[in-house]
């Protein structure tokens, strides 16, 4: 009986770890959405960044296009300096185009380095979310099982102890059954009665089986 209560206590530490292990998840589900969160701030705010720069390329792309038009057209299409003086108009206007070329790739560089950055955080969100998940279905399949382990302990317990409780009490009418016997052969008188009285009481000494 005691290494039963023992083993159930066992089950009930068990389960009292599972349940602390479920809060600890339950903490990290609660962290990881707020990282969650951030990230999708952090996204929308990377998109922002992305359209003002595609803009800023568009911008940059229209102007150097202009300005390979000009080049292309007649000296008297070509728009007049707006200040200082200009030794070289035709050279100007390349170095200028040269400048918002590399200016547009830079542009794009970054943006192709912004879209990379937020694929690899969303990849990131993803994963850890699909192991989090995991977790939880593994901790709550444990604590499942050691649910069902517990119910099939507890009563393989309450059964023992109603088989026990009912020996008790075969045994209690047996010893009442007995007692009543010898007292019937006492009421017999003399010696007799008195020596059928101590066969009485030695008739009391059988055997009871007991079963665990």
């Amino acid at each position: 009986m005691r290494s039963e209560l023992q083993s159930l206590q066992k089950i009930l530490n068990e389960q009292n770890k599972a349940l602390r292990w479920d809060a600890v998840a339950a903490s990290q589900r609660h962290a990881l959405c707020s990282d969650i969160q951030e990230a999708r701030q952090k996204q929308r705010e990377l998109r922002v960044v992305a359209r003002d720069l595609e803009s800023e390329i568009r911008t940059k792309h229209r102007i150097c296009t202009d300005m390979s038009l000009k080049l292309r057209g007649s000296q008297g299409c070509r728009s007049p300096p707006r200040r200082g003086i200009e030794k070289d108009p035709c050279q100007g206007v390349v170095d200028e185009v040269a400048t918002l070329d590399a200016r547009v790739r830079q542009l794009r560089e970054t943006r192709d380095r912004v879209h990379e950055q937020d694929r690899r955080e969303r990849a990131e969100a993803a994963r850890r979310i699909r192991e989090l998940q995991q977790a939880m279905k593994r901790k709550e399949l444990e604590a499942l099982n050691k649910e069902e382990s517990a119910e099939v302990k507890l009563y393989r317990i309450h059964m023992k102890s109603f088989l026990f409780v009912t020996v008790l009490f075969i045994m209690a009418l047996a010893t009442a059954g007995s007692n009543g016997g010898s007292g019937g052969n006492g009421g017999d008188g003399g010696s007799n009665g008195g020596g059928s009285g101590g066969d009485g009481g030695s008739g009391g000494d059988g055997r009871v089986l007991f079963f665990a």
